[in-house]
């Protein structure tokens, strides 16, 4: 008989001898009785039937893979429930295999051995090891490369931090993520900076993002449209409200709040004004005219900063150099 059942667990079978005339019979015409319950014997072993990736410890990078099986397994398994038992793709390695919460249940975990890159968004084929994972009626059967769903959430690498017209103020950050994520997801009233800057919009790669860094829409890159004072780097955070319109990767996960995304300062320091406390007047050779030069956020000496100053006729220019370092913002040559 072709059948459709869910699963491969034992399922009653029942024949009723409804006496229409069209009734089961051996060849002599003697018709079959009713029979409410047809003993059955198991011959369907156990298949994954679904299993997802799983990232545990929140590290952007997989660590488990949940599986659920066609029936409840024989978790006495012994030895059968070892590293060998499968065998997954891409290069990851079997740390463990361990059974669900519940005894002779239908799931299986697989604990990954981690990666050293983030890759929250790579789905491992499982391939199940034949003479390996059984059913309660000892059934066994290898099962080819079976591919999960992503279960893993996004999770935040850094924010770039950037000057894009060079005027001294930070105007745009770009949030990288360990993987894709959809841009339609993205709510720039979810990430919060620094001091008094705010987040003003969000710029898809192929709308007003100006940066580099962001070359694609619906990649691992968010780009901010950010209003900064100065180029010293500033605190990003996000948090997700659970709203229902969160940041999530392509396949819908998530991401999780973070209060404190690490920054790559991106932003060169630009010099803002050059004054000087001198008054006007006729200077010799050999004295000292102080010129202050503030820059868009603290700067590092290296050896001895120069200037060159327009001074006139009949010397076009002169050469200034560094006489006092504030030790933030300001220099005096």
């Amino acid at each position: 008989m072709e059948v459709s059942v869910t699963g491969t667990a034992d399922v009653t079978v029942a024949y009723a001898n409804d006496d229409d005339g069209d009734d089961l019979e051996d060849l002599g015409g003697n018709e079959v009785a009713t029979n409410a319950s047809i003993s059955t014997d198991d011959q369907a072993a156990p298949a994954i039937i679904a299993a997802q990736t799983m990232d545990i410890d929140g590290d952007g990078k997989i660590d488990r893979i949940d599986m659920t099986f066609s029936e409840n397994l024989n978790d006495d398994g012994g030895a059968n429930f070892a590293s060998n038992s499968f065998t997954l793709g891409s290069s990851y390695v079997v740390g463990s295999v361990v059974t669900g919460d519940t005894g002779d249940d239908h799931l299986l975990r697989i604990n990954v051995t981690e990666k050293s890159d983030v890759d929250s968004d790579i789905k491992p084929t499982v391939t199940m090891n034949a003479s390996k994972i059984s059913d309660a009626d000892g059934n066994m059967t290898a099962q080819s490369a079976f591919t999960p769903t992503d279960g893993v959430s996004p999770t935040f690498i850094k924010a770039w931090e950037y000057d894009t017209d060079g005027n001294g103020n930070i105007d745009e950050i770009v949030v990288e993520l360990s993987e894709a994520v959809s841009d339609a997801s993205v709510v720039f009233g979810d990430f919060s900076i620094g001091g008094s800057n705010t987040v003003d919009s969000f710029s898809t790669a192929t709308g007003a993002s100006a940066n580099t860094k962001d070359a694609a829409d619906n990649d691992k890159y968010l780009t901010l449209e950010v209003s900064v004072t100065g180029t010293a780097t500033v605190s990003v955070s996000y948090t997700d409200n659970d709203s229902g319109g969160d940041l999530e990767d392509l396949a819908g996960n998530d991401a999780a709040s973070n209060a404190s995304i690490a920054v790559d300062d991106q932003a060169v320091p630009v010099v803002l004004r050059v004054s000087s406390n001198s008054t006007g007047a006729t200077y010799q050779g050999g004295d000292v005219i102080d010129v202050l030069v503030t820059f868009s956020e603290a700067v590092d000496v290296t050896n001895t900063p120069q200037i060159i100053l327009a001074v006139g006729s009949p010397n076009t220019s002169q050469i200034g150099r560094l006489y006092k370092w504030n030790g933030e913002c300001s220099i005096t040559i």
